[in-house]
């Protein structure tokens, strides 16, 4: 009988240093995902580097375009905005995502 309750008392007290080992674990992989949260602060990213200058010229460039919706109006409005740079930032943003 007695070696009844000396396995027993083995197997709770595997049962116990197991749940030990999964609260370690659960508390650790949080531990990490805390660290790499907040050493990835998106509020650390570097300004652009055309300036707002270049920036406010487009939006006021922008606000000039007609309000009409006759096709001599939008035809001026597409043949007077620049498109030659709408990718320019994709370099800097293939980086970000790597």
């Amino acid at each position: 009988m007695d070696t009844n309750f000396g396995s027993q008392t083995t197997s709770s007290s595997s049962s116990a240093g197991s749940s030990i080992v999964a609260i370690i674990v659960i508390v650790l992989i949080l531990v990490i995902g805390i660290f790499y949260f907040f050493r990835s602060d998106p509020g650390t990213t570097n300004p652009p580097a055309n300036g707002a200058s270049e920036q406010e010229a487009a939006i006021s460039a922008l606000q000039k375009q007609e309000t009409t919706d006759n096709t001599a109006s939008i035809e001026a409005d597409l043949n007077a905005t620049e498109l030659n740079s709408l990718d320019a930032d994709l370099g800097q943003v293939e980086q970000e995502l790597r």
